[in-house]
């Protein structure tokens, strides 16, 4: 039977930070639920941005004009 090939360092760092970073989310949910916090699921298509709330992404690239 051949022996599997070694993972590089660098990939087996990532999958344990993936792995952290999971479980580091999952206690985060966990203690927000128990301190009744609730989760809301969103509607596709429904965004975050309302109507009038400042400047358009365009207003805040474009330089004024000055007289």
């Amino acid at each position: 039977m051949a022996k599997s090939p070694k993972k590089p360092e660098a990939s087996r760092k990532k999958v344990s930070s993936n792995l952290n970073s999971r479980m580091l989310i999952e206690e985060q949910t966990a203690a927000f639920l128990k301190s009744g916090g609730k989760i809301l699921q969103i509607p596709t298509g429904t965004s975050g941005v309302t109507s009038g709330s400042g400047q358009s992404q365009a207003e805040k690239k474009s330089p004024k004009a000055t007289s």
